[in-house]
């Protein structure tokens, strides 16, 4: 069962400090963004091609698939402000008060077919409106998933964790600067949610 919406530390208060990660983004996020980054510029050159040459079509075709690109491939990001949570993904932007935040936990992310744990995951679970009443919650599995769905939303940081065992395991060669900048990234998000009263651990 989830925590009650009342289970949100009490020392959870601003932080006078605003931090910024850009985190890094999947191989596949980048072959999804891609499409989304060609299609745009392709169909308004294609729709200008009898009014401007076509070196200009080109130009318009190839800059703007590299602009929108640029754009997407660097957008997922977390963000640390006084007042508010800011999670970045590639197609969206999420702003969560922290006042508005009733839980922040690891997830574990399953093979489909073995079932086996493959990362972890940090999901911020906070209120749809914070000034709406909140009724108590139900004690029934049907009636709480109503209410729960009803009442909060949640959104996941873009930034994976290890499994327990894959914290503890030596590693067999040394870090790469792509393995040591995501570490560091891991260590400031769990620092920053640590200051905020939501002390995260990833061996357990």
């Amino acid at each position: 069962m989830e925590p009650l919406p009342n289970d949100a530390p009490e020392d959870a208060r601003p932080i006078p400090v605003e931090v910024r990660l850009r985190t890094l983004t999947p191989a596949g996020h980048i072959a999804l963004a891609f499409p989304f980054a060609f299609i745009p510029p392709v169909v308004l050159a294609l729709a200008l091609a009898n009014v401007i040459p076509a070196a200009a079509c080109w130009a318009i075709a190839v800059v703007g698939t590299a602009a929108i690109w640029l754009k997407l491939r660097g957008r997922p990001s977390v963000g640390f402000t006084a007042d508010a949570l800011v999670v970045e993904s590639l197609f969206g932007r999420r702003r969560v008060p922290w006042s508005a935040i009733r839980s922040v936990a690891f997830d574990d992310v399953t093979d489909s077919d073995t079932h086996e744990v493959v990362y972890r995951r940090i999901t911020v679970r906070y209120l749809r409106d914070p000034d709406r009443p909140l009724p108590d919650m139900p004690t029934r599995l049907g009636d709480f998933r109503e209410w729960n769905r009803q009442y909060f939303r949640s959104v996941n940081l873009p930034l994976s964790f290890p499994t327990p065992q894959e914290e503890t395991a030596q590693p067999d060669k040394p870090a790469s600067r792509r393995t040591r900048r995501r570490d560091r990234m891991r260590a400031i998000v769990l620092e920053e949610l640590a200051k905020r009263g939501y002390n995260l651990s990833n061996d357990t």
